[in-house]
């Protein structure tokens, strides 16, 4: 007779034959554990001390906190005997773990406790010490008041703690301190630690509705916690000016503002002091006594080098990449829109340049790791997202771009605040000509931010602009300066398809032939900026007469553009396709031309690694790009195998 399976047993068979990744999530995931009735070993260790099978240990601790005499004894898997006792530290019971001359104090194990009074004292204490104030808590909060937990539900709550952005720098400062740096450990691979860090947002969310959203949510579910912790959360958001304007403006005391700025200026990270003084400025009628420390603050974001290797314009920069690179290549937020991943991976960052900060790490060999590390996947989930928010280049993440913005920032807040700052010494560092005035730099200071890249430009296109764009691309010969208006405006002003139209028109009537291109730089930043140009207004006719530009380029006499080059073109020209099957096809079309076209193995293996990387990104482009993908391969095995 054959024997029947158990719906648990099926349940193991299966986890078997799944990748181990899948497995993981699966074992982790306390719901498919209690509905197939499987159960988890596993074993734990307390820093030196040998390991104990976990279901032992917690019966353990359960009989200790239980127990009248308030003691209980276990063998670790070495042969010792450990044994368990309670005692009173703070206010609230913690276990003393014994063996001889060996011992140490635990703290965390109060859920475990069968008394409602252990349990509750220690998750208040350790909700309000990270943080955590959503609706989590609350679940929680409740299970906790009727119960003890489960093995299983405690390691569930203990991850609960864990991804929350107060444990992640705590991670972070130990590893950087003892020099041995986890990726996973800088950059969480929980959807919902983002979530906690910046808010949450939903898949199809623009960013006015985010930002909306933020006071009612994730600021006011901040409010909960501790005043000053959450000044210090908050200004994490200050990516994007509007945040800022959403932060509590409830009256803090002298010793706040004095701790606050003190913080800023010793170990806060470059963008929550932006987010200060937009603060400050904002509300100095409020708050005058906040004046008298502006300068020194603002002194600290103006005086930073954009251009050394070991200052922290730089390290952000660096950091960033890392972040949003290691979130493209795990998926992380893959559905949410670019603006939300960009302000959580940034965020993320600046947390972690405040853990630098803190532990004296060097910062020049830190950030160059951290750039090699996940530049290249930054760089092209930049482009890839220029589908959905086509205003935003990777470029625009560089140290010296990083503080033009920031400078420019804090001139607009000044000068729509001019009438509320009455220091002079404050006047004449925003707005004399010898303070910051004179390094806001046209247009950098004035290209949008990363969380800008769906916004339309608000600034309209100068009449005289206009009419000097019409004439200059009426004309019968082109050269690369008979674009410049158009590609030097696309940015900063609003630019319809109309504009868009122009320049594929004169393209056609003058056959792709233009005149005194001199060098590859030249060449794409003409290629680059039409390509831009067709994103920004959606323009597929542009887009298109920009790829047959390419072509004629690619197979004539004269300056060549660079595989590499031309496929950051076609990236950018993709865009003018909103819907992703049709972004899709046009760029594995554009793909498949240049990788049937003559190549070096070089070439070849560089633009198959490219195409590679952005397949996993974004993995609707594995079937445009199937073609490409194959030609290049062969390709550069051909090439490889003569040498």
């Amino acid at each position: 007779m054959r024997e029947t399976l158990s719906q648990s047993q099926v349940a193991e068979i299966m986890l078997s034959l799944v990748p181990p990744p899948v497995q993981a999530a699966l074992l982790n995931d306390l719901e498919f554990l209690t509905r197939y009735g499987l159960a988890t070993e596993a074993t734990v260790t307390f820093g030196g001390s040998p390991p104990f099978s976990r279901s032992l240990l917690f019966q353990a601790i359960r009989e200790a906190f239980g127990a009248d005499t308030s003691s209980s004894k276990i063998a670790a898997e070495d042969g010792s005997v450990w044994h368990l006792s309670v005692h009173d530290k703070d206010g609230q019971r913690v276990l003393r773990f014994s063996a001889g001359e060996h011992g140490f104090i635990a703290s965390q194990f109060w859920p475990l406790s069968p008394s409602r009074e252990d349990r509750m004292i220690g998750f208040n204490r350790e909700a309000e010490a990270i943080g955590l104030t959503d609706s989590a808590a609350e679940h929680w909060r409740a299970k906790l008041s009727s119960s003890a937990v489960s093995d299983d539900e405690f390691d569930k709550l203990q991850s609960e703690f864990n991804n929350t952005p107060v444990r992640s720098v705590l991670r972070i400062e130990a590893e950087l301190r003892a020099r041995s740096v986890n990726i996973s450990s800088l950059v969480p691979i929980e959807l919902r630690y983002y979530e906690r860090l910046v808010g949450a947002c939903e898949p199809d969310m623009t960013l006015s509705a985010f930002v909306a959203s933020m006071e009612a949510e994730h600021l006011s579910s901040l409010m909960r916690w501790r005043r000053i912790e959450v000044l210090r959360s908050g200004l994490l958001l200050s990516w994007h000016s509007s945040l800022v304007g959403k932060f509590p403006t409830f009256d803090l005391a002298e010793e706040d503002i004095q701790y606050l700025y003190a913080w800023l200026l010793q170990k806060g990270d470059l963008v929550s002091c932006l987010g200060a003084i937009e603060f400050s400025l904002a509300h100095l009628d409020r708050f005058p006594r906040i004046e008298s420390k502006l300068p020194e603050l603002i002194d600290k974001l103006w005086r930073e080098a954009d251009d050394n290797e070991s200052g922290r314009f730089n390290l952000l920069s660096c950091l960033c990449c890392l972040v949003l690179g290691e979130m493209a290549r795990r998926g992380i937020g893959r559905d949410r829109p670019p603006f939300w991943r960009r302000l959580a991976a940034f965020a993320q960052a600046s947390l972690i340049e405040r853990a630098v900060i803190a532990t004296g790490l060097d910062i020049s060999s830190f950030a160059e790791w951290a750039l090699k590390a996940r530049g290249q996947i930054f760089y092209l989930q930049t482009m890839v997202d220029l589908r959905r928010e086509p205003r935003w280049l990777p470029d625009f993440i560089s140290s010296d771009q990083l503080k033009a913005e920031f400078l420019g920032r804090i001139s607009a807040v000044a000068r729509r605040n001019e009438f509320k700052i009455t220091d002079p010494m404050l006047r004449e560092r925003l707005l004399g000509d010898s303070g910051l005035q004179r390094d806001v730099q046209f247009p950098f200071s004035y290209l949008p931010g990363p969380m800008e890249g769906g916004t339309e430009a608000v600034a309209e296109l100068p009449h005289d602009l206009v009419e000097t764009l019409e004439q200059q691309l009426s004309s019968d010969v082109l050269g690369p300066n008979s674009f410049a208006p158009l590609l030097n405006s696309t940015l900063l002003y609003r630019i319809t398809p109309d504009h868009a139209q122009l320049a594929a028109d004169a393209l056609r009537r003058v056959k792709y032939q233009i005149m005194q291109i001199g060098d590859e730089r030249t060449l794409f930043s003409l290629l680059s900026g039409l390509a831009t140009v067709g994103a920004v207004t959606r323009s597929q006719q542009l887009a298109d007469e920009v790829r047959v530009l390419a072509r004629v380029i690619r197979r004539r006499s004269g300056p060549k553009l660079p595989r590499d080059n031309e496929l950051r073109v076609a990236l950018i020209a993709a865009a003018s396709y909103l819907d992703a099957g049709e972004w899709a096809c046009f760029l594995g079309d554009w793909l498949t031309e240049m990788a049937q076209e003559p190549l070096t193995a070089t070439m070849a293996t560089s633009l198959y690694a490219h195409i590679r990387h952005l397949q996993n990104i974004e993995p609707i482009l594995r079937r445009s790009c199937a073609k490409a993908d194959a030609a290049l391969l062969a390709t550069a095995n051909q090439l490889n195998s003569n040498m």
